[in-house]
């Protein structure tokens, strides 16, 4: 196959409080509030920016053929500001001239503003025909960007809902993860397709799905919009996340079975100012993420979804508290290979689609 005829999807949540100027001590409601305490360079942003030149280092190792779906992102109107959205447009002006990014945002209030992004080459893939962000109905706050080329390549990134309150049972944690995102996001993206004027016919190998999905045991292995089975290739990696109930070593991790399961926090996880104390050596590592999630979804997969390791491997991560992940799919128009492929058959959801 040659390289005109795939494309490289890639996923990165690049956890928005690390790009606040926002004092920690001030954001101790957040998740990420463990894993930024371990950042003891004196610049608040620096696992952002150690972020941002991950996904640098990606899109130089990988060319001109990939499509990137940004989570958490921070939608900066102010230019020169070299913060989210504006810094992700620095770094392509000056590197990637070739590519774009489309960032839009959710104001669900006047502290929450949730944005995503997507990366793209428009000498490949096409100029962008149209664009649009969508709340989730289910859960105010977790957006989904959908961006339609004039070369007919729809590209849809998502930040999943989820409840963490059932996230100690499995089945019920994967039932409550289909409910909240198959249907809406299925749902949404056929009816702005074809609302835009696109048929199935024209969509062969051409609809990317990338996102955070805060799918922890790997429960939607399979979205289907206007009839096409999009999922990847064998199991999903863990890439999630520096938390103390998901990153620990086997002496605090519960199994399930099959690889899964959780991590039990330590009798105290604040100090006696009520800050979130940070993960030390081992525990923190990124080969002892017990989570899944960060996913990618296309028609005819090439390879399994493989994570770009930052620069501490399987050490602790100075960048995000996600993993960087991508997959090589077909963007062949022809006869399909779906026959010569193996793709991941475990927890298999079909949603009715809707073009309404």
């Amino acid at each position: 196959m040659s390289k005109m005829s795939k494309i490289i999807v890639a996923s990165y949540n690049m956890s928005f409080l690390n790009d606040l100027v926002m004092p920690l001590e001030k954001a101790q409601w957040a998740s990420e509030a463990t894993f930024l305490a371990s950042n003891k360079t004196g610049d608040r942003r620096a696992f952002w920016k150690n972020a941002a030149d991950l996904l640098l280092s990606f899109l130089k190792k990988n060319g001109p053929r990939c499509v990137v779906g940004l989570q958490e992102m921070n939608l900066v109107t102010a230019i020169g500001s070299n913060t989210g959205s504006d810094a992700i447009n620095n770094m392509l002006a000056r590197h990637f001239p070739n590519y774009i990014q489309v960032c839009r945002e959710i104001v669900v209030n006047a502290n929450q503003k949730p944005a995503l992004s997507i990366l793209f080459n428009p000498n490949e893939f096409g100029n962008v025909r149209t664009s649009a962000i969508f709340d989730n109905p289910k859960q105010a706050g977790r957006p989904l960007l959908i961006v339609i080329t004039d070369q007919n390549y729809v590209f849809a990134n998502m930040h999943g809902a989820q409840d963490p309150s059932k996230g100690n049972e499995r089945g019920a944690f994967n039932k409550s993860i289909r409910d909240l995102n198959v249907s809406f996001l299925e749902n949404t993206v056929s009816r702005y397709v074809v609302e835009n004027g696109l048929s199935p016919e024209m969509l062969k190998n051409r609809i990317f799905i990338m996102g955070d999905f805060n799918d922890r045991y790997d429960g939607i292995s399979q979205f289907t919009v206007l009839g096409k089975d999009l999922n990847y290739r064998g199991m999903a990696p863990y890439s999630c996340c520096n938390s103390w109930v998901s990153t620990c070593s086997k002496s605090r991790f519960t199994s399930f079975g099959n690889g899964y399961g959780i991590c039990t926090a330590p009798g105290v996880t604040v100090d006696d100012k009520g800050m979130k104390i940070p993960m030390n050596g081992e525990e923190a590592n990124t080969k002892n993420y017990r989570f899944k999630g960060d996913k990618l979804y296309g028609e005819t997969p090439v390879t399994s979804i493989k994570m770009f390791a930052g620069k501490n491997g399987k050490g602790d991560s100075i960048e995000s508290d996600h993993q960087l992940v991508y997959a090589t799919y077909s963007t062949k128009v022809g006869k399909s290979t779906r026959a010569n492929r193996s793709v991941n058959s475990n927890n298999r959801t079909r949603s009715a689609t809707s073009s309404r």
